[in-house]
């Protein structure tokens, strides 16, 4: 049973830390757990091995610092030894960029001699 509890409160941490939708638990489910039953905390390792992304190490130890405090505000303290509760971090990352579609007000056409030069919006990478 205090594996499921792991598990759980593994869940909810990174939903609360990553996202901004409205995670639904069923009711009932998760009734015998209490954060306050425990008392010391680690965090399980995060693999980081398949990342191009550069900040992703910062952003994990972003977490780990933010998730600390807030246990920390609990009562819980970190014992990497011999922990009551484990916090697994299960973390996706998108590479995305970041687009913009330009326009005479910001991107006016030059004129380059061509009788037939026409200016058309366009999707430009910005970030």
């Amino acid at each position: 049973m205090r594996k499921l509890n792991y598990i759980w409160l593994a869940l909810i941490l990174g939903f609360m830390s990553c996202t901004t939708t409205n995670v639904i638990v069923e009711p009932g489910v998760y009734d015998d757990f209490n954060i306050a039953d425990y008392k010391t905390y680690s965090f399980l390792e995060v693999d980081q091995s398949n990342t191009e992304v550069p900040a992703f190490s910062q952003s994990v130890v972003y977490l780990k610092k933010e998730i600390a405090k807030q246990l920390a505000a609990r009562g819980l303290s970190e014992d990497p030894s011999s922990p009551e509760l484990k916090i697994n971090l299960g973390i996706v990352i998108e590479n995305k960029e970041q687009t913009r579609e330009t326009n005479l007000a910001t991107d006016p056409f030059m004129y380059t001699g061509q009788r037939n030069y026409t200016w058309s919006s366009q999707e430009i990478v910005v970030n």
